[in-house]
């Protein structure tokens, strides 16, 4: 039996095979973005949070691995929240880099 869309391949239901020529091209709405540049910026640095703001990265990572201090991780972890939700509100990608 031939495997089908939404169907295993030894079901007996009624179904349409799959072949390429109904494969349907990706929907901008559904196209992952293409990031040309990724800003890490440290978590526990209010300085380098302001300033990533105005920077043309296509996204911001805000960093909890190697440019935060032992001392730091805590207040920083706590601080993601924050910073990810005014990076958000100034139309930035943003992602996280956790330790």
């Amino acid at each position: 039996m031939e495997a089908t869309r939404n169907t295993p391949a030894n079901s007996t239901q009624d179904a349409q095979p799959i072949s390429a020529h109904k494969a349907q091209p990706i929907s901008p709405s559904k196209a992952k973005p293409i990031w040309r540049s990724i800003l890490f910026v440290p978590a526990s640095s209010p300085r380098f949070i302001e300033s990533a703001i105005r920077q043309a990265a296509d996204v911001l990572q805000i960093d909890l691995e190697d440019s935060v201090s032992p001392a730091d991780k805590a207040s920083a972890r706590l601080a993601v929240p924050k910073i990810a939700h005014g990076f958000t509100q100034a139309r930035k990608e943003v992602i996280v880099r956790v330790n």
